[in-house]
């Protein structure tokens, strides 16, 4: 399935089925949690730019976001919990306001969606980083830049 239509087709229900399979991270597919939805800590910031320079350089990639790994048995980060962020649609507001700013040169392409919203305004987001050949693309946000 194309990068473009696992976007597409990503879903609480799919995320589940990630947990129950402990879905190991890959070449095309990371997880992240964040502090707030705000991105306001310098580590949330920093993962976002290094995530789409990392996918934009290589084959391109999804982020979700929301979803707890850790490394398995064999050292792969694998999906251990759905915690969710709360405030998840303004998480989204937040990573299309950064994306621009994120690396450089800049992406063409990036999206964020929500996923879905569980109780209590908790939910996940996704972005896709398509594959770049307009790089190399250096992470940035207020950080020094890091070819990735």
């Amino acid at each position: 399935m194309a990068i473009t239509q696992e976007y597409e087709a990503l879903s609480t229900d799919l995320l589940q089925q990630y947990l129950a399979e402990r879905q190991e991270e890959n070449l095309h597919l990371e997880f992240k949690l964040v502090n707030n939805a705000a991105l306001a800590s310098r580590d949330d910031r920093r993962n976002l730019a290094c995530a789409l320079s990392g996918f934009a350089n290589a084959s391109g990639g999804l982020v979700v976001w929301g979803v707890e790994a850790r490394k398995n048995d064999n050292g792969i980060d694998s999906v251990v919990s759905l915690p969710g962020i709360r405030g998840v649609g303004a998480l989204v507001a937040r990573l299309n306001q950064l994306t621009g700013q994120a690396v450089d040169p800049t992406v063409d392409g990036i999206q964020h969606r929500v996923v879905g919203v569980l109780d209590n305004n908790r939910g996940f987001g996704v972005t896709l980083v398509p594959e770049s050949d307009g790089g190399p693309h250096m992470a940035k946000l207020g950080e020094i830049a890091i070819a990735i």
